[in-house]
């Protein structure tokens, strides 16, 4: 039987990815906009060694990417949009695990950052840092610099992370959700992607989130693409 809390998280992840979707733009979005570098670099970083090649992922988390979380049993992980805007999704999916009464221990937010060599150049960020061009990463294109990583390596290698069980003893499942260019990638990357070893106990799971087009009401403030 799942119990009461559980059930109330199944609900979480959809719920993210609508409140953090921009379904009627007020205005016309500035084109000029998707070119532009970053406003913020997340504060994170997981280092990642793939078959391809090595590199860090910058990415925010509501913990430490890094330390032993042992009460943590589900991760909601929030892929962006267009924007790159990875600190915007971040903040809406905390504020939607508060309001679906997630207990904050047992729950953690990640919100990785698919950054671009505009980014790099921009933010002086160090050679490790994974880089993209600017509609590449969408589609799993490899990265630029420093070593051809693909985004669904990456993401791969994300979730591979959440399996080490030393880390993370209690976590049961594992939901990727996006909105925009981030909805683009997971059902781009859903089929085919590796998931966690049924070894490891832990369920990836990929939500398909309803189209931008449609409106959907919200107490949060809509997020840019």
């Amino acid at each position: 039987m799942i119990s009461k809390p559980a059930s109330r998280l199944s609900f979480v992840a959809p719920w993210i990815a609508l409140t953090t979707a921009r379904c009627a733009h007020a205005a016309a979005p500035n084109p000029s906009r998707h070119y532009a570098p970053v406003v913020h670099v997340a504060d994170q970083r997981l280092t990642m060694h793939t078959r391809d090649g090595d590199g860090t992922l910058p990415l925010y988390a509501d913990r430490s990417i890094d330390g032993t979380a042992p009460s943590v049993t589900h991760v909601f992980i929030i892929i962006h949009g267009t924007l790159r805007n990875a600190l915007d999704y971040f903040a809406a999916g905390k504020q939607m695990l508060a309001a679906a009464g997630a207990r904050a221990n047992e729950s953690m937010i990640v919100a990785p950052q698919f950054l671009t060599t505009l980014d790099l150049h921009v933010f002086a960020l160090g050679r490790a840092t994974l880089a993209w061009s600017e509609g590449g990463w969408k589609g799993g294109a490899v990265a630029r610099r420093p070593s051809p990583v693909s985004s669904f390596s990456a993401l791969d290698a994300l979730l591979e992370h959440f399996g080490n069980r030393q880390l993370y003893p209690a976590l049961s499942t594992v939901m990727v959700v996006g909105h925009s260019a981030g909805a683009q990638f997971v059902r781009v990357g859903h089929d085919g992607r590796r998931m966690l070893t049924s070894a490891c106990g832990v369920a990836a799971l990929f939500d398909r989130p309803t189209p931008a087009a449609c409106p959907v009401a919200s107490a949060t403030p809509p997020l840019s693409d």
